[in-house]
């Protein structure tokens, strides 16, 4: 229920606030008076956009807030969602500031207008002149069924499993996509693999390994034949490094005990004669195991050549690029088969969602058709006591190709106001004054079931009088028993429902625009005023008096 509402500096309302009660409140006042400013600012709770010329003053920014008692728990799973603190009531507050910018706050918490909308839209259900173009909205024809039918838990569960399966599906598509790519690429791929993985390398340090290894065969007579002659000049027959070192060491050795330094060189000698007769035992191993092999040299050039070959076309200079490549192509086909049995596995994936989301569209589907014949007799029931006396009203189901958020249905409304014709497309057909009636039937089918806190009327009853407006009157006067309902009207038998009447009007200078509850003087006073216009009488107060007694 809204209790109250605060306006500020919003177009002809420099402050103004409202108390409202459960049940009927009336709206009345001369045309242009600003009766639908009220109706603007409660819209902009809704996150509808401002307009640009909305403030009063535009140095100063212009503030709507409302405050709406709900049911424990009302709202609960949303504000969580946002991380709104719940309370109750619940606060809805916009700011336009002079600079055009919009602010909105839910219990003094920062929201965008999405959320905004998604929570005033909970809270307010406005219907103006214009809301008649709902009856084109195929989700609104829906919503009408599955809240007669009670399965808004439903659609909204099958909503969340199309949103998913088609996330599987978008998923699937780029795996598939990028699949046919990859395969197109597989074949090259798997080639450069295998030819990779054919060379007799596995370590980075195996190609210089083996290049010094060709380099020792390619050249092993010359490093024999080195060896053996370093040997020889180190000791031979005729002249021996070693043995002269050894004989140095001996004259050395005989002048020590007079020439101290004598004994030092003689050490030093020493140890370059162990050095090199070690370096000649190793020459003459090193000279023992070098080997001319033929056979292994045109083995080791045919392996360095398929390398050699490898890294031209790779254009890359080491073994340890290629193994970086083959690596890479590794993880690539890997990939490729991973992603094909992803493929596969989403393939099946989707089957079993697609199967379960069509069982549940087609449940839903039953469920409408089901509700059908009740919407049908009590809205074409409801037109004939708002005076269309032959109406028609009927609802045709019809099947779509695909599943869709909502499921396979597609609803549309059927509307005849004479036997003559057979319904057709409410929109196509229906007047204003009919769309308005069928509206209004359609919101007392609403008000049934669900819960809005506060329905807005905006002159719905626009284009009725006499006997049918009276009738108006009482329906909206129903509905107001299960919600409060706020209604604009310029007609004095609905005017005359109201639990609460309040009247609109402008200043003497026309500038800012009032709205004052009335008593039942006063009330008495603007239905006579409806009744009459300006020209009050005796005779429009009495008429008034005896429908405010009805």
């Amino acid at each position: 229920m809204l209790q109250w509402i605060h306006i500020q500096n919003y177009v002809l309302i420099q402050e103004l606030e409202i108390d409202f009660q459960q049940g009927l409140t009336i709206l009345t006042g001369e045309t242009g008076a600003g009766k639908s400013i009220l109706l603007g600012a409660l819209s902009l709770l809704t996150g509808v956009r401002a307009e640009s010329d909305s403030l009063l003053s535009p140095d100063k920014k212009c503030l709507v807030e409302a405050s709406f008692e709900i049911p424990d728990g009302f709202l609960k799973p949303l504000l969580e969602s946002l991380d709104i603190e719940y309370e109750n009531p619940i606060i809805l507050r916009r700011e336009i500031l002079p600079s055009g910018k919009s602010r909105a706050f839910i219990n003094d918490t920062p929201v965008n207008l999405i959320q905004l909308k998604s929570a005033g839209s909970q809270l307010i259900d406005i219907h103006s002149q214009h809301q008649t173009l709902l009856l084109a909205d195929a989700d609104f024809r829906l919503m009408i069924l599955d809240e007669q039918a009670q399965h808004l838990v439903s659609v909204q569960e099958l909503r969340t499993k199309f949103g998913e399966l088609q996330q599987l599906k978008q998923e699937f598509q780029a795996i598939q996509a990028e699949n046919r790519r990859l395969q197109a690429e597989q074949e090259f791929m798997q080639f450069q693999y295998d030819t990779l993985a054919k060379l007799p390398f596995r370590k980075a340090e195996d190609q210089d390994t083996l290049e010094q290894e060709r380099d020792e065969l390619l050249h092993a007579g010359d490093i024999q034949n080195a060896y053996q002659e370093s040997i020889q000049l180190l000791e031979n027959e005729s002249f021996s490094v070693i043995g002269n070192l050894a004989k140095a060491m001996h004259q050395l050795q005989q002048i020590s005990p007079f020439a101290p330094l004598a004994a030092e060189l003689k050490e030093r000698l020493d140890s370059s004669r162990i050095e090199l007769s070690d370096i000649q035992r190793e020459m003459e191993k090193k000279a023992s195991q070098i080997e001319i092999n033929p056979h292994r040299l045109a083995e080791l050039e045919g392996n360095l050549d398929q390398l050699y070959q490898q890294l031209h076309k790779h254009r890359v200079s080491h073994l340890s690029d290629l193994l970086e490549i083959k690596q890479s192509l590794e993880i690539q086909l890997s990939s490729i088969q991973l992603a094909d049995e992803r493929e596969h596995s989403l393939k099946d994936e989707i089957a079993v969602k697609q199967l379960a989301l069509n069982q549940m569209a087609e449940e839903l589907s039953q469920s409408r058709q089901q509700i059908i014949p009740a919407i049908e007799t009590e809205v074409t029931d409801r037109l004939i006591m708002l005076g269309i006396k032959q109406a028609r009203f009927q609802i045709r189901l019809q099947g779509l190709p695909t599943v869709g958020p909502t499921g396979q249905d597609e609803a549309h409304f059927l509307f005849t106001a004479t036997p003559l014709h057979e319904p057709q497309e409410v929109s196509k057909v229906a007047s204003g004054g009919e769309l308005s009636r069928i509206m209004l039937s359609l919101k007392a089918l609403l008000s049934h079931r669900g819960y809005k806190p506060c329905l807005v009327f905006d002159e719905i009853d626009t284009g009725v009088s006499g006997e049918i407006a009276h009738r108006t009157g009482k329906i909206i006067h129903e509905i107001s028993a299960r919600s409060q309902v706020i209604s604009i009207t310029h007609l004095p038998q609905v005017a005359a429902l109201g639990d609460y009447h309040y009247r609109v009007f402008k200043s003497e200078d026309g500038k800012s625009t009032h709205i004052i509850r009335l008593n039942d003087e006063e009330r008495r006073e603007e239905i006579a005023r409806l009744l009459s216009g300006e020209d009050l009488n005796d005779s429009a107060r009495e008429h008034a008096g005896n429908l405010l007694k009805k």
